[in-house]
């Protein structure tokens, strides 16, 4: 099987992922993976006070799923909508949508509702400087 090659499309929650939280979103250009974003969980502020630029943080790689009408979590989305304070009918049709953005910002939503371990259980403990150098491009 091919290796993705992985496509930046965007980016969901704040204009800086890595410091202040949010994720990065990519897609397979040869289209055989599915959509996958890298969910930033940022150190504290006194922490970065402290450190700085090693300030240690947690990426999450979630693959955000073609058919989330399937997953384990779709039939609490309404919960989950309430939550974010959304109506549930948008984050149905979010949640199988063609956008992979659209689908990332509910799968933030989930993260912030489940907890980021749900989608990925094994994050990757960086500094915000190693994080930085990774996602340079």
């Amino acid at each position: 099987m091919s290796q993705p090659e992985w496509k930046y499309v965007g980016h969901i929650g704040d204009a800086d992922p890595i410091a202040h939280g949010g994720a990065f979103v990519y897609t397979d250009a040869t289209g055989v993976y599915g959509p996958e974003m890298a969910w930033f969980e940022p150190g504290s502020d006194q922490d970065w006070l402290k450190l700085a630029g090693e300030t240690p943080l947690r990426e999450y790689r979630i693959l955000l799923e073609n058919d989330a009408t399937g997953e384990w979590w779709y039939d609490k989305l309404a919960d989950v909508a309430r939550f974010a304070g959304q109506p549930l009918a948008e984050m149905q049709a979010n949640a199988t949508s063609a956008d992979p953005l659209k689908r990332a910002w509910v799968y933030d939503s989930l993260i912030h509702y489940f907890g980021p371990e749900e989608f990925c259980s094994d994050p990757l403990t960086l500094t915000e400087d190693e994080a930085y150098a990774r996602y340079a491009d």
